[in-house]
């Protein structure tokens, strides 16, 4: 039969997964030496793509929906949270530059856009910038 865990990418059970590996990852990343972090910059700037990416709401999302999908996605945003907050206490310089200019460029990209076109994109920029002020308290207002 079919491994069950890849047959949904957007199942609870395959972000779950994800989430998991990416702590672990994280957490050793954590511990190296300060001089062997530059060789895993280039893995932090695609978690924090994909993070910025898998933290939108999905479309269709509704506030008043079912409670099983609203709490579904509030616990998954938190998940990814977690992961921004550890990303940032390894690189904060980077992860600060890489929020600042996501958001702008989200910005950037929606002017002229429909609300209903763009604020999916520019709620979850805003949310990973309240996240990082969250992480390094004193430090999110400098963003």
């Amino acid at each position: 039969g079919k491994n069950k865990i890849c047959d949904d990418p957007d199942s609870d059970a395959n972000k779950d997964v994800a989430v998991e590996t990416l702590q672990l990852y994280l957490a050793t990343v954590r511990k190296l030496p300060q001089q062997e972090l530059p060789n895993h910059m280039t893995n932090m700037e695609k978690i924090l793509q994909t993070v910025a990416v898998r933290c939108q709401l999905p479309q269709g999302f509704e506030l008043d929906g079912p409670a099983e999908i609203i709490d579904s996605v509030a616990n998954f945003r938190r998940q990814l949270a977690i992961i921004l907050r550890n990303v940032s206490r390894i690189f904060p310089d980077n992860t600060k530059q890489f929020i600042k200019v996501n958001l702008a460029s989200v910005i950037q990209a929606e002017v002229g856009k429909t609300c209903e076109d763009s604020c999916i994109r520019v709620e979850a920029a805003v949310q990973m910038m309240f996240e990082l002020g969250e992480a390094i308290p004193g430090e999110g207002s400098k963003v």
